[in-house]
């Protein structure tokens, strides 16, 4: 009876009990925890791969390293990717340029499966032979379209966007960069659009109204330019006497479909591009057409021009130097529109070395465009104000600064439609 009445020492067996539990629980911890961190691992190494992939499939060349063995060009970026973030390229089990699962499957977007042995410590020392888990890791990337097609850069400015003309773009938004309470200036137009995101604010004063007739979002995060990384045709490179126009005589330097345009193929980072160069002072386009339509095409403006009457331009007008008046005509442009074109999607470019002033009340450089319905690709202008004057339509618009003085239609998303030739789109990690 004493014995059993004794209870001395229980706490002891308790403790032990517990301290068994306890370091069991702790085991466990432990070597889920290192699961959940070689997951994160292999996770990254996955979106990596997809990403690499993606990229390769979009833009082509030869990966660095080659990888030899039949291995495809997009397996071996993926593969080169996962390697580069310390992941063996054998635990790579699969890449498919057509994913039949998720939320983006088929052409357009790159899969990346990784499948990574990974051991534990207590559960192989519980269980009493090595033990390994596998962690996996699943990677979707692809060609995304801008859900914008309207950037106005400008970062401080008052009425950096001036909208008196109607703005019809259903399928794409407008981006304002300016921080100015002021940014942007609805003189009492209709903006048909998803949304309008304004860094700033909206300018109700002085003939200026709020825009009630679509989503307006003010101290929106400014956005970068999305086409920063797109160069002109250096002038002093590639005009020559062989392909530079000169107008001598006298009267107004005027082009029209008798005027011969002289033109040279020439390789611009491996891409050949024909271009032909004007250097009169605010040459005259009257009533013509530029380009026999394919792509690769560029023409160079190198102090200005105006336009008269209806001109069509079949490839990309780059305006290096002086100002575009095209009050005075219709403009119609076809943009290049394949992915290896030079300037793939650009309708008209002023580059942000041309410094020429618009005029007396705008320092800045500027495009007047009357654009028609048939027009196609971009407008870039990093530095200049785009004034769209008359019914104009156009695919997208980059700009300092935007001034709608007449209606503007943006019909559909270009770069939804044109997934490989809008520069705006690019590549993203989707799952």
């Amino acid at each position: 009876m004493r014995f059993r009445n004794d209870e001395s020492g229980q706490m002891l067996v308790l403790t032990a009990v517990c301290m068994t539990v306890l370091m069991g629980f702790l085991a466990l911890a432990v070597d889920v925890g290192t699961l959940f961190r070689a997951k994160r691992a292999v996770q990254i190494a996955a979106d990596a791969g997809a990403i690499a992939g993606a990229l390769q499939e979009q833009y082509g060349g030869t990966p660095s390293p080659a990888c030899g063995g039949g291995v495809s060009a997009i397996r071996c970026a993926a593969q080169n990717a996962v390697v580069a973030n310390g992941i063996p390229a054998s635990d790579l089990i699969s890449v498919n340029t057509n994913p039949s699962d998720g939320y983006h499957k088929g052409t357009g977007y790159v899969e990346a499966v990784l499948s990574v042995p990974n051991p534990t410590f207590f559960f192989s020392a519980f269980k009493g032979t090595k033990t390994s888990f596998n962690v996996t890791a699943r990677a979707v990337a692809g060609m995304t379209p801008s859900t914008a097609c309207i950037y106005v850069l400008d970062p401080t400015d008052a009425d950096a966007l001036t909208v008196d003309g109607n703005v019809t773009a259903p399928r794409c938004g407008i981006q304002v960069n300016s921080n100015s309470g002021d940014a942007a200036c609805n003189e009492g137009a209709t903006i048909t659009a998803p949304f309008v995101h304004i860094v700033g604010g909206q300018n109700a004063g002085g003939g200026c109204q709020t825009t009630t007739s679509t989503q307006v979002v003010t101290g929106v995060a400014p956005s970068g330019d999305p086409l920063n990384n797109l160069n002109g045709v250096n002038p002093a490179t590639y005009c020559s006497p062989l392909n530079t126009l000169n107008i001598t005589g006298g009267g107004p330097p005027t082009v029209n479909n008798g005027t011969r345009i002289p033109a040279s193929t020439v390789n611009i980072a491996g891409v050949m591009v024909t271009i032909s160069c004007f250097s009169n002072l605010n040459i005259t386009l009257s009533r013509v057409t530029l380009g026999g339509g394919g792509g690769n095409q560029v023409f160079v403006f190198l102090n200005g021009l105006q336009l008269l009457g209806n001109v069509r331009i079949n490839g990309t007008m780059e305006v290096a130097g002086g100002v575009l008046n095209g009050a005075g005509g219709n403009l119609t442009v076809a943009a290049p529109a394949n992915a290896g074109d030079l300037f793939n999607g650009i309708a008209v470019f002023q580059p942000s070395t041309d410094a020429t002033p618009c005029n007396a009340r705008n320092p800045r450089p500027c495009l007047i465009l009357a654009l028609t319905g048939g027009t196609t690709g971009l407008i870039y202008a990093p530095g200049s104000t785009v004034s769209i004057q008359g019914n104009g339509g156009v695919g997208g618009i980059v700009a300092y600064q935007v001034d709608v003085t007449g209606p503007l239609t943006l019909s559909g998303n270009y770069n939804i439609a044109n997934p490989g030739t809008s520069p705006l789109n690019k590549v993203e990690l989707v799952e």
